[in-house]
């Protein structure tokens, strides 16, 4: 695995940023049920609570999760590389764009970006590219992380996402990805409860729509409905530490996150004091 000609940055420059006018967020890794359309629901989250347009792009017509979630996103069915000129001629319309694109397909988006000049194409409309990387020990993964990587390094941000509950992660960080990820950002998407994501499914089919976890606060039960909105904060406040990778003017962003409070006490207390 060689190092990419050009070390990542975990953002765009300050001459790059003057002519940025959007953000397109993709994730493009060959991995199957790792969370990318849980994290791709949770940006859009962040987008929403805090005023910015965004526009989600399900290009999955095998699955639709994104189409599942959001009836009115639009469907734009990738399946080989020249599907991408269709996405290349509309995108950069809205601020944030978010795009979920099918599971294994890897290699055939990268020959789209190749054989449309991709770089180009963003240059020319002020996009900036930012790439969720999930940090998964599987070994397609990981060769396909190094291929991205490797494709994208001159014009793409990236983003590190651990998800604890799909994938263990010790083997990619340990490995010289890490190092070809050199000041990109960690995200981590906490653990729900068993019972939490029982809940879910279950109102889920009670209304016979896929619920996404802000509606699904309207339909559980209120230990569900808390630990879903304790979690949903996490993961906005960590989005929002690094909300320069996410929309293409930090100055947009109006929200009003607040800091998770530690769980433990600051101070240990003494029994005797009691």
């Amino acid at each position: 695995m060689s190092n990419p000609t050009k070390k990542q940055t975990a953002t765009a420059t300050t001459e790059d940023s003057k002519l940025v006018t959007s953000r397109m967020i993709a994730p493009m890794q060959s991995i199957g049920r790792c969370g990318k359309s849980t994290f791709i629901q949770l940006v859009h989250h962040f987008l929403g609570e805090s005023g910015i347009e965004s526009a989600i792009i399900d290009l999955d017509d095998e699955h639709k999760t994104m189409k599942g979630w959001y009836p009115e996103v639009n469907l734009l069915p990738f399946r080989e590389a020249q599907d991408l000129g269709r996405l290349f001629n509309f995108c950069g319309a809205s601020p944030v764009e978010l795009m979920d694109f099918p599971a294994q397909a890897t290699e055939e988006i990268l020959k789209g970006f190749a054989a449309f000049s991709a770089d180009s194409i963003f240059a020319e409309k002020g996009i900036r590219l930012t790439i969720p990387i999930f940090a998964s020990n599987e070994s397609v993964a990981m060769q396909s992380a190094a291929r991205i990587i490797q494709a994208t390094c001159s014009y793409a941000d990236y983003v590190i996402v651990r998800n604890p509950a799909k994938y263990d992660s010790q083997l990619f960080e340990a490995s010289r990805l890490m190092d070809m990820l050199t000041g990109a950002p960690v995200i981590e998407i906490p653990k729900l409860s068993a019972m939490t994501v029982t809940e879910i499914q279950n109102a889920s089919r009670a209304n016979r729509k896929l619920l996404t976890f802000v509606e699904a606060t309207e339909h559980v039960p209120i230990a569900a409905r808390m630990e879903i909105k304790h979690w949903l904060n996490r993961c906005a406040q960590q989005i929002n530490r690094n909300k320069e990778l996410f929309v293409p003017d930090v100055s947009l962003v109006r929200n009003a996150f607040e800091e998770v409070p530690a769980d433990a006490p600051k101070e240990k207390i003494n029994f005797f004091d009691l």
